[in-house]
């Protein structure tokens, strides 16, 4: 998609997500993913969209748009899974 992210390196705990994260020169994934796409308003989120979800300090949940809802890893759900009304503080698209 004419997008090339920063090699980042593997991990396997929240220690090591913050240092490989920080390894690329950012503090945190919004800034990452302002420097890689387009940020729009989380309203204006479309299937396919990223959106950014308000997670346990210091990481935040990427979340996929999914027509209302999003689809993604966060402490509030089990697993994968559609949340529904979700909280979502940035959004990009893709």
């Amino acid at each position: 998609m004419g997008h090339r992210p920063p090699s980042i390196p593997d991990f396997r705990s929240p220690v090591g997500a913050r240092t490989a994260l920080r390894s690329t020169g950012f503090d945190s994934l919004e800034a990452l993913l302002d420097s890689l796409f387009e940020r729009i308003p989380p309203a204006a989120m479309l299937v396919g969209d990223l959106g950014l979800m308000e997670g346990e300090p210091p990481f935040d949940g990427i979340v996929i748009g999914a027509g209302g809802k999003v689809i993604g890893y966060h402490q509030d759900a089990v697993g994968l899974a559609p949340i529904a009304h979700p909280q979502i503080k940035a959004a990009w698209r893709l």
